[in-house]
């Protein structure tokens, strides 16, 4: 090798040891200041309570205040198209719920100013069930509700168009061969309570929202929409317990988002502090009395959990929308 080659080598070697050093000073510099958490639902909603419960332990490990705000409107799209929209620097951030966004930004295009892939996956860690719930003095197990469902059309609460909830009462309409008449309301609370005062027969809803009242026997789950049993609920039924082997579920994953092509240094390194923090003990215990499953998926299988949601959505976005 000639003199010439040599120090081209070695010039080389110097910019690429630049460039690594540059890439490493950059990763450490994140973060300097407050990161804030959009949160689209009003304080005391499941989303809302369950990255409160994470903010804490996310603070910790990065050494950095962490605070959650609540931006309300458009059933949380308003929040949405705002870190659609925001700067990639990874000081704004966005709390929500796949397939929450997918659903939404498919049955209302024209609000939903954002591609759900398009945003940075930044992490996952918690996983809720959807149950169908019935009063307990009406019915006592889906058998029961199933037969009912056949001689007439039942009424169902749903917690408003173009979402899980109403995805879920489709599908039980799928299932069963029945069809229902679906009552929208303003939210899985509403929802609630018109049950509770036998004013609908049954409604599809989030299983932790509920739990407080399934326990309190003030609503009874008829099936639990999972690929496992809830051990908060271990007697209620899967879709496939009750026969339905078809059955796929859609996991309501509630996790964090970033704008559109957020750097991946940064998002390492939120990634790894929301790992340590949901190893927390303190976390664990909290979410255990939440009735939480602790889920947490990196950027990359967060995103891929995303892509495969897509299929199963997609294929009933021309039915929720013909239950206009």
């Amino acid at each position: 090798m000639t003199q010439r080659q040599k120090s081209a080598w070695m010039w080389c070697l110097v910019c690429i040891l630049i460039i690594l050093t540059g890439t490493s000073i950059k990763a450490q510099d994140f973060p300097t200041d407050t990161i804030k958490i959009i949160c689209g639902y009003a304080p005391g909603g499941s989303a809302d309570m369950q990255i409160r419960l994470l903010a804490p332990f996310l603070q910790k490990h990065l050494g950095k205040p962490v605070m959650v705000e609540n931006l309300t409107g458009a059933n949380a799209m308003l929040a949405t198209n705002k870190i659609f929209s925001s700067s990639p620097d990874g000081y704004t951030l966005l709390v929500a719920s796949i397939p929450v966004l997918i659903l939404q930004e498919k049955y209302l295009p024209d609000t939903a100013r954002y591609q759900t892939r398009a945003l940075t996956h930044v992490f996952s860690f918690v996983r809720d069930d959807f149950v169908l719930a019935s009063h307990p003095e009406v019915w006592r197990n889906f058998a029961e509700f199933s037969k009912a469902a056949q001689g007439k059309r039942l009424r169902v609460g749903i917690a408003g168009k173009g979402t899980p909830s109403h995805l879920y009462a489709l599908i039980t309409e799928e299932m069963a061969n029945v069809k229902f008449n679906i009552i929208p309301y303003e939210g899985g609370g509403p929802a609630m309570t018109s049950l509770a005062g036998k004013h609908v027969d049954a409604i599809s809803t989030v299983f932790s929202s509920s739990y407080h009242l399934i326990r309190s026997k003030t609503i009874n789950p008829l099936m639990i929409f999972s690929d496992r049993r809830n051990p908060a609920v271990p007697e209620t039924p899967t879709p496939k317990d009750m026969g339905f082997k078809s059955f796929e579920p859609i996991f309501y994953i509630t996790g964090v988002f970033g704008p559109p092509k957020l750097a991946s240094a940064r998002v390492g390194i939120l990634e790894e502090a929301a790992f340590k923090a949901v190893k927390e003990p303190e976390f664990l215990e909290k979410a255990k009395g939440m009735v939480l499953d602790v889920y947490p998926l990196g950027s990359k299988d967060f995103l891929a959990n995303t892509e495969r949601q897509y299929s199963q959505v997609e294929k009933y976005i021309d039915i929720l929308k013909g239950k206009n």
